[in-house]
């Protein structure tokens, strides 16, 4: 079975949870009455199965889109995450507060997982919880979405392979870099990080073709900030947008980036704007662009973004450039 299959299966709590939110009078999301225990459990297996965090936050991603909440929920500061309890017992203490605000965010279980699994992990003690054994999947209640095959919930992984994970994670988290999160959620406090877009740098990517090209985006603040690749093509086209995916694009401190293998449709982009912002924005760029954009408007375009970014909280910095390649 796969990821997605078992991470459907909790679309009806997820659909709850939408609902419980759209409807707060604070404006925050809530946990539904009688779900308190639902949540916890969702989330104990969330943050244990590699394949099922990797499609629940997916389906998390598609769905605030689908239901238009996800302005809304990148507008808020939401509260702190308990590290220090969720390293020592999990999930089962923790306000409802906090419960809500992490099944709907996949930005604050991407910073869980970075905590959990990232590069200092192998120095956390782990409570109990993160080793838990689940019942058989014979045991577990079936898939409930309407539609679908019944699928039951998958066994958790054993615990004789979890070094393994933990060292098959750890060696690719540079550049998963799944532990974003809006504002800083871990560790307290909501001060923005202070990062600097130095210049942009457009060059010819030969292993492409000559008329491919790439860019070198240098960041001289210190703290790490994350590109958006804007480009716009002749014909008043809609603008295209690259953000990495669900790698994003990091630029460490007093660092730089190269992003190459740029999409197909940006085949005939004649004009970039290099956007680089505090937490991954790709997605919130992508909705606020015009339907059409011109080169000769690049730079109204550019303070459009800048502006839609302040107004959800974000900080940015943009720079454009023609891509007439440079050679490398």
């Amino acid at each position: 079975m796969t990821g997605t299959a078992s991470a459907r299966q909790f679309l009806p709590l997820l659909n709850e949870l939408y609902d419980a939110f759209a409807a707060s009078p604070s404006g925050e999301p809530v946990i539904p009455p009688g779900r308190r225990e639902a949540v916890v459990d969702l989330l104990t297996r969330v943050m244990t199965d590699r394949l099922l965090f990797t499609a629940y936050t997916e389906l998390l991603e598609s769905e605030r889109s689908r239901r238009g909440l996800l302005t809304r929920l990148l507008s808020r500061t939401g509260p702190d995450i308990p590290e220090k309890a969720i390293i020592e017992t999990g999930f089962v203490h923790l306000s409802d507060a906090v419960l809500a605000d992490l099944a709907l965010s996949p930005e604050a279980l991407g910073a869980l997982d970075e905590l959990l699994y990232g590069e200092d992990a192998l120095g956390l003690e782990m409570g109990d919880w993160f080793l838990h054994d689940e019942p058989p999947a014979e045991a577990l209640p079936a898939s409930s979405v309407p539609g679908e095959a019944t699928v039951p919930v998958p066994t958790a992984r054993p615990k004789a392979s979890r070094l393994s994970w933990v060292a098959a994670t750890l060696a690719v988290a540079a550049s998963l870099l799944v532990g974003i999160f809006l504002g800083s959620k871990i560790g307290g406090g909501n001060a923005r990080p202070e990062f600097a877009l130095a210049g942009v740098e457009v060059r010819r990517d030969p292993a492409r073709g000559p008329d491919d090209f790439m860019l070198e985006v240098r960041n001289s603040g210190s703290a790490r900030a994350f590109v958006t690749v804007v480009g716009i093509v002749p014909g008043n086209k809609f603008p295209r947008v690259f953000d990495g995916g669900k790698d994003f694009l990091p630029v460490p401190p007093r660092g730089k980036i190269e992003v190459k293998n740029l999409p197909p449709e940006f085949a005939g982009v004649t004009l970039v704007l290099v956007v680089l912002t505090d937490v991954p924005a790709g997605e919130v760029v992508r909705r606020t662009l015009p339907e059409e954009a011109s080169a000769e408007n690049a730079a109204a375009l550019a303070e459009k973004i800048r502006g839609d970014l302040s107004a959800l909280g974000f900080r940015s910095e943009i720079q454009h450039r023609t891509t007439a390649a440079k050679n490398p």
